[in-house]
């Protein structure tokens, strides 16, 4: 059983930013992963509300056929792209109108897995000095995962909120929840994490 850090919790609105990774239309597909919408909804919410910075990892340029950016191989990459799915324009790669960007939130559109992989996000935070992160979204296994092993190597005080994350196989995001992301990161629930902000 991981631990409960709820005494452990503080978190600076200034110095802090919120990752929403992948909470896109064509991903929010299952009831586990609209669950998790439904928690991260009030999350995003009230961050904003309360001065945290908002990022956005995204799949917004899709695929397209005559601009490839996948090399054969990257299996997990080529067999995603392989569906048809999430080319570019469509609805697939529109961020869920539930969570919804708006003017002033940070949007990374990236093209792997990892907010941070071939990304300026790093420095961006970096420039707001921002040391502190709350990550969620979906994958648990893919971007959520990535993420944190940046993170962590990127020297920033991490936050997961295990409610608001989701993925294909539940009994993989139970085992990373105890025992890979709660090495690198204190994982939560969104309301220690509402509460903590105040």
């Amino acid at each position: 059983r991981r631990p409960h850090f709820m005494a452990d919790i503080t978190i600076d609105p200034k110095h802090t930013a919120v990752l929403v990774l992948d909470y896109l239309v064509g991903i929010v597909s299952d009831d586990a992963r609209r669950a998790a919408l439904a928690k991260a909804t009030p999350v995003v919410k009230a961050a904003r509300s309360a001065g945290l910075t908002i990022v956005y990892g995204t799949l917004g340029s899709g695929f397209e056929d005559d601009r490839p950016i996948v090399h054969p191989r990257n299996w997990s990459l080529v067999n995603f792209r392989g569906g048809g799915r999430f080319r570019r324009g469509s609805e697939d790669v529109k961020i869920h109108p539930d969570v919804a960007p708006q003017e002033g939130d940070i949007i990374i559109d990236r093209q792997r897995a990892g907010i941070f992989s071939g990304t300026s996000l790093d420095l961006m935070l970096r420039s707001r000095e921002i040391g502190q992160l709350a990550i969620f979204g979906i994958s648990t296994s893919g971007q959520v995962l990535s993420a944190v092993r940046w993170g962590v190597d990127l020297d920033y005080d991490q936050y997961v909120l295990e409610d608001c994350c989701a993925d294909k196989d539940e009994e993989v995001h139970r085992m990373l929840m105890s025992k890979v992301l709660s090495m690198h990161s204190k994982v939560i629930s969104s309301e220690d994490f509402l509460a903590a902000i105040k």
